[in-house]
C-alpha cells in the first residue's frame, strides 16, 4: 500500500504542483483586490511623506524684473508663473506645489527696513503654530551703471501651519531702498528644510536692487 500512494505522488507530482501554484494566485489575486485601497492609501502616503524630493536647483538663471528694478537667481526647472501687473514672479517645484520662490517689488509706506521687516513678521505671525526661527542682518547690492554699494537688508526665516495643516518652512530676504521694498521668499515642507537650506540661502542672497533700472 504504501508503494502504490508513493507510485501515485511520483505520477501526479507536476499536476499537484500545478494547482497548488493556481491556488496562490487565486490567493494572491483575492488578497489584492480586497485589500487594494489599503495598499493604495498606503503607497500614496509612503509617496507624499517622503524625506526628500528632487531640488531641481542644477540649472539657475538670472532673472531681472524692469518695473522695480531689481535682480535675482532662479530655478529654470522649475514651473514659472508671472502676474500681470509686472509686480513679481512665482515659481513652483514642479513635484511639489508647496515648495515655491517668490519675488517682488512693492512701492512702501514704511519709513525704514526695520519698520518694513517689523510689518512683514507682523504679519508672518498671524499664521498658524509660526515660530520665528531666526532673523539676521544680510547686507544688499545696489549696482549702478558703473558702480555696486551695499545697503541694508534682512534675512528671516520662519515657520507655520497653513490651511491644509502642513508644516512649512520659510526663507525670505527684505531690503529697502527710495521708499520701495524689494523680496525675494523662498518657501518648502518643514521637513525638507535641511535639504533645501542651502539652495535658499543662494537664491534669498541673490537679491540686487539695480538702480539704472528703477522707475521713477
Amino acid at each position: 500500500m504504501p508503494s502504490q500512494i508513493i507510485e501515485w505522488v511520483q505520477t501526479h507530482f507536476g499536476s499537484l504542483v500545478y494547482w497548488f501554484l493556481i491556488v496562490l494566485a487565486i490567493s494572491a489575486a483575492v488578497t489584492v483586490i480586497t485589500n487594494f485601497k489599503k495598499i493604495f492609501d498606503y503607497v500614496t502616503k509612503k509617496l507624499i511623506n517622503r524625506s526628500e524630493i528632487d531640488s531641481l536647483m542644477i540649472s539657475i538663471e538670472h532673472e531681472s524684473n524692469p518695473r522695480f528694478g531689481f535682480s535675482f537667481l532662479y530655478p529654470a526647472r522649475w514651473d514659472r508663473f508671472d502676474p500681470a501687473n509686472g509686480d513679481g514672479n512665482t515659481f513652483v517645484h514642479p513635484e511639489d506645489e508647496k515648495t515655491k520662490i517668490l519675488a517682488w517689488g512693492s512701492n512702501s509706506f514704511e519709513a525704514s527696513l526695520n519698520d518694513e521687516l517689523d510689518r512683514v513678521i507682523e504679519h508672518a505671525s498671524k499664521n498658524k503654530e509660526y515660530n520665528l526661527i531666526k532673523k539676521t542682518e544680510s547686507g544688499r547690492y545696489i549696482r549702478g551703471e558703473k558702480t555696486r554699494s551695499q545697503i541694508d537688508g534682512m534675512r528671516i526665516e520662519y515657520s507655520y501651519k497653513d490651511e491644509d495643516n502642513v508644516y512649512l518652512f520659510v526663507m525670505q530676504s527684505i531690503t529697502y531702498y527710495e521708499d520701495r521694498t524689494f523680496s525675494v521668499m523662498c518657501q518648502t515642507r518643514l521637513k525638507y528644510k535641511g535639504q533645501f537650506s542651502e539652495d535658499f540661502l543662494n537664491i534669498t542672497g541673490s537679491l540686487v536692487v539695480n538702480e539704472e533700472m528703477l522707475i521713477e
